[in-house]
């Protein structure tokens, strides 16, 4: 009973330290290179809008604004802006729904957007933080597998369904 849980104790502590080592692996190779994600918006009306913001907050500056205003609303009023945009950078997509998709950037990562706003080049050194961020945006609109139209990797491929009107005619896709 001992030499199996001995065994079982160290299988946990060498996947540990596997994953450890990964980690620290891909946190210096990111010190030299950058991760890289494209993805791809496909859709009619579906764009993807970066905007950086130039309100650069110091909690100083911060701090001598609100000893200035002793009126609680607007101290109330300007905590809640803080709240409300605490990131500089924003990515915005409009991908079919009424209510656009605001997402915070954070200031690791950098993105661009080509061809006509329909492609995202999203790129950091921190790779787990780049595909958390990834995923968060292909979440929005994940491809419909009989139109394809919505967000996705450009290294995936999409398998296509037939529809009803296609399964008649006798296409394939």
């Amino acid at each position: 009973m001992t030499q199996l849980k001995n065994n079982l104790y160290s299988y946990y502590f060498l996947t540990k330290w596997v994953t450890l080592q990964t980690h620290t692996r891909l946190k210096i190779w990111g010190l030299h290179t950058k991760f890289l994600k494209v993805i791809i918006i496909r859709g009619i009306g579906y764009r993807a809008f970066f905007i950086k913001s130039s309100i650069n907050i110091d909690s100083s500056q911060l701090n001598a604004k609100l000893n200035l205003q002793h009126n609680n609303n607007i101290k109330n009023l300007y905590y809640s802006n803080l709240l409300e945009y605490p990131y500089s950078k924003y990515l915005i997509i409009r991908a079919g729904h009424t209510k656009d998709f605001y997402q915070g950037i954070s200031y690791q990562i950098s993105i661009k957007t080509l061809k006509k706003d329909r492609k995202l080049v999203i790129y950091s050194s921190n790779l787990s933080l780049l595909n958390y961020i990834a995923a968060i945006i292909r979440k929005y609109r994940k491809p419909n597998t009989y139109t394809g139209r919505g967000i996705r990797f450009k290294q995936t491929y999409l398998l296509r369904k037939a529809g009803k009107k296609d399964k008649q005619k006798g296409k394939a896709f």
